[in-house]
C-alpha cells in the first residue's frame, strides 16, 4: 500500500469536525495490528463527552466512505485531546496563554538546544514567548543568556559559587544537572539562594523531575526520548501545572 497522504486526509476531516461546532486538535494514522484513524476533537469552553464523539464519528464515517480517501480497512476512533495536547495553530497557543507549555523548536537555539519549558505568556505574529522564572524567552523578548554549572549539584558551596560567578558575568538563566537524589534535595537551597532562575536538567528518571518541581525549580528540562514514555512526561507536566497555580 502507498503511504497515505495525511494532509489530504486532514483536509477532508477538518470541515466535518468544524462544521459540527468542534475543533480538530490532532489526527493520527497508525498501524496497530490493523490501521487506525484517531481523531481528537475539542470545544472551547466545554468538555467533550461520549455523545460528542459519537456524533462526530457518525458524520465523519459517512463522509470518509463517500470520499473514499482511505483505500484499506481501518478503525475510526474519535476522542477528546490527550493530557499533553499539541499546540499547532496560533489560536491554540493564544488559548493557553498563562499555562505551562513545553516547546520544541524546528532548528536548534544556541549550540544545540531545541526543548524549552515554561509559562506561555504571549503569542503574536507566529512568535511564542514563555517565562522561565522572571526571564522572558522567545517572541519579541531580548535574547536571554543561559549557561550550565559544571559541579556536582549536591555540592552546595561549589554550585552556588559557580552560579554567582555566571550571574555576575551577565547570565540570565542557569541550568544544573540533577542525576541523583541528593542533587534534587539540594535544589531547594540552590533555588532560594540563586540570583537568577534555575533550570533542573533531568535525564532517565522522571521522579527526579517531580522532586525538582517540588523543590521550586523555575523550569525543568527533560529529554522525552529517555525519560520513560509519554505517561511520565504527562505526569511531570501535570505537577508543573499544579505548582504554577500555587505560585
Amino acid at each position: 500500500m502507498k503511504p497515505l497522504d495525511v494532509a489530504k486526509l486532514e483536509a477532508v476531516v477538518d470541515p466535518v469536525v468544524t462544521g459540527q461546532g468542534y475543533e480538530l486538535v490532532e489526527l493520527e494514522w497508525k498501524n496497530e495490528a490493523g490501521w487506525v484513524l484517531r481523531v481528537f476533537i475539542d470545544k472551547p469552553g466545554a468538555s467533550i463527552g461520549l455523545d460528542d464523539c459519537t456524533q462526530v464519528s457518525r458524520e465523519l464515517s459517512a463522509v470518509l466512505d463517500v470520499e473514499d480517501t482511505i483505500p484499506v480497512a481501518y478503525s475510526l476512533e474519535v476522542s477528546s485531546p490527550k493530557l499533553n495536547r499539541p499546540l499547532k495553530k496560533e489560536s491554540d497557543f493564544k488559548r493557553f496563554v498563562g499555562k505551562k507549555a513545553k516547546i520544541r523548536t524546528r532548528h536548534p537555539v544556541g549550540e544545540s538546544r531545541r526543548n524549552f519549558a515554561g509559562t506561555l505568556v504571549a503569542v503574536e505574529n507566529g512568535k511564542v514567548q514563555i517565562d522561565v522564572g522572571d526571564v522572558p524567552v522567545g517572541g519579541g523578548a531580548p535574547v536571554a543568556v543561559q549557561t550550565m554549572t559544571k559541579t556536582e549539584t549536591a555540592n552546595l558551596q561549589a554550585t552556588m559559587d559557580q552560579i554567582r560567578t555566571v550571574a555576575e558575568a551577565g547570565a540570565d538563566i542557569v541550568r544544573v544537572a540533577v542525576p541523583r537524589e541528593q542533587d534534587a534535595e539540594a535544589l531547594k537551597t540552590i533555588v532560594a539562594q540563586s540570583p537568577i532562575p534555575v533550570i533542573a536538567d533531568i535525564h532517565f528518571n522522571h521522579t527526579l523531575a517531580l522532586k525538582a518541581i517540588e523543590a521550586g525549580a523555575h523550569c525543568v528540562r527533560l529529554n522525552p526520548g529517555n525519560i520513560g514514555g509519554p505517561e511520565k512526561v504527562a505526569e511531570v507536566i501535570a505537577l508543573g501545572e499544579i505548582a504554577a497555580a500555587l505560585v
